[in-house]
């Protein structure tokens, strides 16, 4: 039996773009958790200087000096000046066994560094995996809303199902709307890593909701500092962006149904076919767009907390980038929370579960000893005055 083939021009199967990145509030995508940076160890302070150490570059130093079995008997007995002593008994400079150098004259950091995800050759990048996911979050919140998802899921718990079988009706859902992996949307949209031109160290605080007198009010939280390798406002990159829009067209000129071609269902609904780039841009800065006025109403309802002002006026500045030409303004990874995290398709309002806890989300509570259904009422600020902002913010513009 002779083979199907698709004939046409290689170069038409998959349109690739290059999209400038700039970052408009601080970006984090992390490494695990057991690659935290701890103070004295793995980076040092001096005067308004982090230097951020090269563990080889440090090694061969104190290999060099013979140094090195004093340095592990220091370290098991758990030292805290391990490396500054050592250091000032070579009379060497912390430049000498340093990979990077941030100032922190704005504000010391906390006693250990989130650093950043980094390629084999030690650069930090945003991985295309993460924009996938950050779009995917964006496409299943354009799908519920032309689906009634909200409807949808009022009718699961009307019939009083578990939370666990409305997870799994919630996941057949996004199958349907996003399509399997064979038929997924996202086999045939590719971002690439990005290369970042610079990054940065940001004192993220966590403004909360506390409740008192039978009213909700905000503050930030006391003793709560984390310290993240960013990349920070104004860092730029270059991402490869390809969309395979004649690899479909070609499948379904073989193929006489979606099945046998294995395409996805829905990919007409998001790319127009004229300019599929745009087309996805409007997707994205449509939601984006409501995102963040109901970030706006949110942070307007509890405004108690100090600099609250200044986090409404980030948002409303973002909130005019959202109707940039030929550009969308994308969030993503670290401190996005429940709602952009999930998609933000469940409320219409991010005041909502303050009042009515989420039943389908039960979290630890260390006042009720217990899970309990959660409120989604804590969000991460990185930056003072003027910078104050949420973050995760990046600008993709063609």
């Amino acid at each position: 039996m002779m083979e199907k083939t698709i004939d046409f021009a290689v170069d038409r199967l998959t349109e690739k773009r290059n999209i400038s990145v700039e970052v408009i509030t601080p970006v984090h995508v992390g490494a695990s958790n057991d690659k935290l940076l701890h103070k004295s160890l793995d980076f040092l302070i001096e005067d308004d200087d982090v230097f951020v150490l090269n563990k080889n570059k440090l090694f061969r130093l104190l290999w060099e000096h013979d140094l090195l079995d004093i340095y592990e008997e220091k370290l098991l007995a758990m030292e805290k000046m391990i490396v500054w002593d050592l250091l000032d008994e070579i009379g060497a400079d912390p430049t000498q066994v340093s990979d990077r150098t941030y100032d922190c004259s704005r504000a010391d950091p906390a006693g250990e560094i989130r650093p950043l995800i980094r390629n084999g050759m030690g650069e930090a990048y945003l991985p295309g995996s993460s924009i996938k996911g950050a779009i995917r979050s964006v496409l299943f919140n354009f799908f519920a809303e032309k689906n009634n998802g909200k409807s949808f899921l009022a009718d699961l718990q009307k019939n009083r199902m578990q939370a666990r079988d409305i997870g799994k009706e919630i996941t057949k859902k996004e199958k349907e709307w996003l399509g399997h992996f064979t038929t997924s949307i996202f086999r045939f949209v590719r971002p690439a890593d990005v290369l970042m031109d610079k990054t940065d160290l940001a004192n993220i605080e966590l403004f909360n909701l506390n409740r008192g007198g039978g009213s909700w009010y905000s503050k930030f939280k006391e003793r709560f500092l984390i310290t993240a390798e960013v990349f920070p406002k104004g860092a730029k990159g270059n991402l490869k962006l390809g969309i395979s829009d004649g690899i479909i067209k070609g499948l379904k000129t073989v193929y006489k149904n979606e099945r046998g071609a294995k395409t996805p269902a829905n990919w007409s609904q998001v790319f127009d076919g004229q300019d599929n780039f745009l087309s996805l841009f409007a997707i994205i800065n449509n939601y984006t767009k409501k995102h963040l006025q109901r970030e706006i109403e949110f942070f307007e309802k509890y405004d108690d907390a100090e600099d609250t002002d200044l986090i409404i006026d980030s948002l409303t500045d973002l909130l005019e980038k959202t109707d940039a030409p030929n550009a969308c303004l994308l969030r993503m990874s670290y401190g996005a929370g429940f709602h952009g995290i999930t998609g933000d398709w469940r409320y219409g309002d991010h005041t909502y579960s303050i009042l009515r806890p989420d039943e389908l989300n039960r979290v630890y509570s260390r006042s009720a000893k217990g899970r309990v259904p959660a409120r989604y009422k804590s969000r991460r600020i990185s930056g003072t005055d003027e910078d104050t902002a949420l973050m995760g913010f990046l600008q993709l513009k063609l």
